[in-house]
């Protein structure tokens, strides 16, 4: 296994005249702009940053338009991006429950009353959906305002 420290020297001395690409990659980590880590764990991403865990993301695209909102110091947005994505999930799983209980239930107006919850979690799910797109739109967007000289090579 490559230290990644040893790496990051090699790569340099191979771009001597260049800054190090903003993103690396090594297995199932991402080492973004030399500050941040993203990493792949079952299923989800765990965002670190300068080491310190941060939170739990379930897009790729959430974690890497959260470095990149971080990094620029845009904290609205960053807590935006992880706020949504943990919205998401949750409202599928309201909708998974109110789907099963909706099933199981003999009353009408049980049923009923979960269809509703579960077309209301539907409504919130697909809100929250075009919110996060958004919002990682935004952070692309900042990206090539702020960043225009940042490379945008992955080196795996």
């Amino acid at each position: 296994m490559i230290n990644l420290s040893q790496f990051k020297i090699k790569v340099k001395n191979l771009f001597s005249n260049e800054k190090l690409p903003p993103v690396l990659k090594e297995d199932n980590v991402y080492y973004v702009f030399d500050k941040y880590k993203i990493v792949k764990e079952q299923g989800r991403f765990a965002l670190y940053r300068s080491e310190t865990f941060v939170n739990y993301v379930n897009k790729s695209s959430t974690a890497m338009s959260w470095c990149l909102a971080n990094k620029s110091q845009n904290w609205q947005l960053a807590h935006d991006l992880i706020y949504y994505d943990n919205q998401i999930e949750s409202k599928k799983f309201d909708m998974d429950i109110h789907k099963q209980m909706a099933k199981k239930v003999d009353n009408d107006d049980d049923r009923n009353l979960h269809y509703d919850l579960y077309v209301e979690s539907l409504n919130r799910l697909k809100q929250f959906e075009r919110n996060l797109q958004k919002s990682v739109n935004l952070a692309k967007y900042n990206k090539i305002k702020d960043f225009q000289n940042e490379s945008n090579r992955i080196i795996t």
